[in-house]
């Protein structure tokens, strides 16, 4: 669990994914817009029983580690969601990231990724990789900021478009 601060002043906890997070991430996923969503690479379509049941397989599976991001004002709000998948190899992690529209460019992806990076060397992980949608400059912007390389350019599997993947070391110096 950790407590940042972002540039407006906003106070914002991140700490592991819970069975009982599924309601409040169903509530974020469905206020996305369709470009962050396409943006991210998060499923267009899913209703809402497919995606408790992805949740539950999230929190279930070791190979998964997820996380959330908390804001209090006033009340408890879900606005970002994350995670490392070592679906293969236990020394690299495949990362995801998403922040609710509203909380775009205040600082959360930073301070995620810093957490990522953290979390991924006491994990054992030496390498971390992500697939990133080119025309989300700002993504790749953040992922380069943080020593993220471009490594290729694919054809994602699900939408059928452009991708590229990056990737970078993951010292255990953090």
């Amino acid at each position: 669990m950790k407590k940042v601060v972002l540039t407006d002043g906003l106070h914002v906890l991140i700490r592991p994914q819970t069975l009982e997070d599924a309601g409040e991430l169903w509530r974020l996923y469905s206020s996305l817009s369709r470009q962050t969503r396409l943006l991210a690479g998060v499923p267009e379509q899913m209703s809402e029983q497919e995606f408790h049941e992805r949740m539950a397989e999230n929190v279930k599976n070791k190979n998964r580690h997820r996380f959330v991001c908390i804001v209090q004002s006033p009340e408890e709000k879900f606005i970002g969601y994350f995670g490392i998948d070592t679906p293969e190899d236990p020394e690299t992690g495949w990362i995801f990231l998403f922040v609710q529209d509203a909380y775009q460019g205040k600082g959360l992806g930073k301070e995620i990724l810093k957490y990522i990076i953290e979390k991924a060397s006491s994990l054992g992980i030496k390498t971390l990789k992500c697939q990133v949608d080119p025309e989300n400059t700002p993504a790749i912007k953040l992922y380069q900021r943080f020593d993220f390389k471009k490594e290729k350019e694919l054809i994602d599997s699900k939408t059928k478009k452009l991708a590229y993947t990056m990737y970078r070391a993951v010292s255990s110096h953090q």
